[in-house]
């Protein structure tokens, strides 16, 4: 379902620029679903669906985890070398956002909650839900968290904000059972542990270990 998302990116950053290029990496379980996905008409580059032995090795290098996860890379720094670096891990939230500008996409210190969740299955993230905030209030609220992005005890928190009631947010407000939406902010520190997988281990290490629910309003 994403891939008609990031034809329209590719489309749209083209205009822009022409000094990158997107290569897909299917996940595909068959050719014809590859195909399905990969057609004449896409508009950027694959790995062909027989290189198994690449896809497998690929997956192991960057550690992915979830489908689909978009990963920028930088230009070959030395010549002879075949190493490029790693600029952002995490990109989905920049192409779902149309964010041209801010390309070549380096990790966003405050994030956008309705555009990116990625980030809250792998790090332990401080969010403030306030969609029904005020221009002002909201200004006042990313000054804050700037403000605290600064801070050398919290570099290993992400930050969110939560400013409008779509996407994965009303899912998250009721999971976390902080009440129906209000005018004013609600913060949260969240920490979902073993990378959000569900299975046996995880609900029985969860119901040992429940730890306390903290809400500072």
């Amino acid at each position: 379902r994403f891939t008609p998302t990031l034809q329209s990116f590719h489309y749209g950053l083209k205009k822009h620029r022409n000094d990158f290029e997107i290569i897909m990496v299917s996940s595909d379980r068959n050719k014809q679903a590859f195909d399905k996905h990969f057609t004449g008409n896409t508009p950027f580059l694959a790995l062909p669906y027989e290189e198994d032995e690449v896809k497998t090795d690929f997956i192991s290098y960057f550690g992915i985890t979830r489908i689909p996860s978009l990963i920028m890379l930088g230009p070959i720094m030395k010549s002879g070398d075949k190493v490029r670096p790693i600029i952002n891990a995490k990109i989905k939230g920049f192409i779902e956002g149309y964010k041209f500008k801010e390309f070549p996409f380096p990790p966003a210190q405050i994030n956008d909650l309705t555009l990116d969740a990625d980030e809250i299955y792998d790090a332990r993230c401080l969010i403030v839900f306030s969609e029904g905030a005020s221009s002002i209030l909201k200004s006042n609220i990313l000054n804050t968290l700037r403000k605290a992005c600064t801070v050398p005890s919290n570099r290993h928190i992400v930050f969110y904000h939560a400013f409008a009631s779509i996407g994965i947010v009303p899912h998250l407000r009721k999971a976390l059972d902080i009440g129906r939406l209000e005018d004013f902010p609600v913060l949260v520190l969240l920490d979902i542990p073993d990378d959000g997988v569900f299975n046996d281990q995880t609900v029985l290490n969860f119901l040992a270990h429940p730890g306390k629910r903290h809400q500072l309003i």
